[in-house]
């Protein structure tokens, strides 16, 4: 409501704002964490394009957050999961070498099938995302829409669907 009342004033005709439709995984019971490669533990994660903004999407700023708040091998486990770091290698090697010595928090780099990303969002204790600045924020509306707990910045596009109360 927010944007069509600020634009109002530009335009006598109606307008409708229509909110992106959330897919929600089918209800299926959380996969073994082993069978699709991720770790046991509390399990937080994040996920990105390189495509998009890194800086944007703040990876490092989640990595520095996880590591103040948990020393290493507390029990707590960090997944950063991305998709095309072979197109911006300095940046996916910049990640790595940013946890290298965290065996806690891990980085897994490519895509995966809609089922096995599916499963791993089920898996997901809780969602993180420390974003600068946002679009709309679908992985953590569809990290709500299962339920999951989400860390999120105060701050963009993800505050239409995210308050204190959420």
């Amino acid at each position: 409501t927010y944007v069509a009342d600020s634009l109002s004033s530009y335009t006598d005709h109606p307008i409708r704002v229509f909110p992106l439709p959330i897919r929600v995984p089918e209800d299926q019971p959380a996969p073994d964490r082993a069978a699709v490669g991720l770790p046991h533990g509390y399990l937080f994660m994040f996920s990105f394009d390189f495509n998009s903004t890194v800086q944007r999407k703040n990876p490092e700023g989640v990595i520095e957050a996880f590591r103040r708040a948990f020393p290493a091998g507390s029990g707590p486990q960090l997944v950063i999961k991305t998709i095309n770091g072979h197109r911006h290698l300095g940046d996916l090697e910049r990640l790595r070498a940013l946890v290298s010595d965290r065996p806690d928090i891990e980085i897994f780099d490519g895509f995966l099938p809609t089922e096995e990303r599916d499963g791993w969002a089920r898996c997901t204790d809780c969602y993180v995302s420390l974003h600068r600045s946002e679009g709309f924020g679908l992985t953590m509306a569809e990290a709500m829409a299962l339920g999951k707990p989400v860390i999120a910045t105060a701050y963009s596009a993800n505050l239409d669907f995210m308050d204190s109360d959420t």
